[in-house]
């Protein structure tokens, strides 16, 4: 069974450390972020200068007088303020553990599946390509997704979906990357999709998870890397 399989694979000296510091980086990135973006924000909301009063309409400069107001507008700020760094710190644990992840699927090949051939994965410049490309189609989604958060209800949803592609994207780049070459790697990308959709959308929501996420992030890697050696191993028996 691939969960069990990737948990004993995990649940080593080795993986666990680079666990701790997909964990440590955006942790500290998540310190940073609220720690001085909430200080300046609040003593921007108590500032007597005239910048505030341009800058806000009349009637909330007016409401802020009032001490309630005052807090619910802080209270508003973190709580946006961290869904979006969590997303963000989500998205810095990947990066941080994509340095690992080469190291990552040779340690896995080489335990479980050493008897397959493998003719090596993309060369640099075509990672360059396919990074530039996932990173310019999030900055359009994120900007969609922008409009999206004036609708009610909708906006509740519309932060996450530019951060699950650029979660989704990057994984498969950085596993798949790692086996197949250019053309395998689109092949596969397309024709399990479906499969793909499903296995890293459940890790995302993980991900989500305070600080259990971020030191899972090599799990979802060994587990994925399982799952394609699996579709290689299925393939050669066509």
């Amino acid at each position: 069974m691939l969960l069990v399989k990737s948990l004993r694979d995990y649940l080593t000296a080795p993986i666990i450390g680079a666990s701790l510091l997909a964990l440590a980086v955006p942790f500290l990135l998540l310190l940073i972020t609220l720690f001085f973006g909430g200080s300046y924000f609040w003593d921007y909301l108590n500032s007597d200068s005239g910048t505030l009063a341009n800058e806000l309409p009349f009637w909330y400069e007016t409401l802020l007088k009032y001490a309630f107001i005052k807090w619910l507008t802080m209270v508003l700020f973190y709580s946006f303020g961290a869904i979006f760094v969590l997303l963000l710190s989500v998205i810095v644990a990947l990066i941080t553990i994509g340095f690992f992840t080469p190291w990552i699927v040779k340690r896995v090949y080489k335990k479980e599946y050493s008897f397959l051939k493998l003719e090596g994965g993309l060369n640099r410049w075509e990672f360059l390509k396919e990074y530039l490309t996932i990173f310019f189609k999030f900055i359009v989604i994120l900007l969609l997704s922008a409009i999206l958060f004036f609708i009610p209800i909708v906006n509740l949803f519309s932060i996450y979906i530019p951060f699950f592609y650029l979660f989704y994207e990057i994984l498969i780049l950085d596993v798949a990357g790692e086996i197949f070459k250019y053309d395998e790697f689109k092949k596969i990308k397309n024709e399990d999709q479906g499969s793909f959709l499903l296995i890293i959308l459940i890790c995302f929501l993980i991900s989500l998870v305070p600080f259990i996420g971020l030191f899972l992030q090599p799990f979802f890697v060994i587990y994925l890397t399982h799952h394609m050696f699996q579709k290689v191993i299925t393939s050669n028996k066509a």
